[in-house]
């Protein structure tokens, strides 16, 4: 998004956040994979449960993601959920989102 929009450069390259996923990963460094911005009518269907992790070509499970929201959001909007400990299981590393996905969290 930052070559795109030169003006969110600062955002989303900000320190702060680069800090807190070292922090998270228990590293010295981190690397930016990629931005992007996600955004979805009132009127479109949930994203079925699903790892990000599967989309990325990365040999490594040392990443971590990052949701932010632009405006308050509250629980009837439909926002970010986590299923605990989800990360442990390998077996989901080769899932697409799909009903699939989400029948099996």
């Amino acid at each position: 998004m930052w070559h795109l929009q030169p003006q969110t450069q600062e955002f989303i390259l900000n320190k702060i956040f680069a800090k807190v996923a070292c922090e998270l990963l228990g590293v010295d460094h981190v690397r930016l994979y990629h931005d992007q911005a996600l955004v979805k009518n009132s009127s479109a269907s949930k994203t079925p449960w699903h790892q990000d992790y599967f989309y990325w070509p990365i040999d490594s499970s040392k990443t971590v993601t990052m949701w932010l929201p632009l405006h308050d959001c509250p629980r009837n909007m439909g926002t970010m959920q986590f299923v605990k400990g989800s990360h442990m299981n390998a077996n989901i590393k080769t899932m697409p989102i799909s009903e699939e996905s989400e029948q099996y969290f």
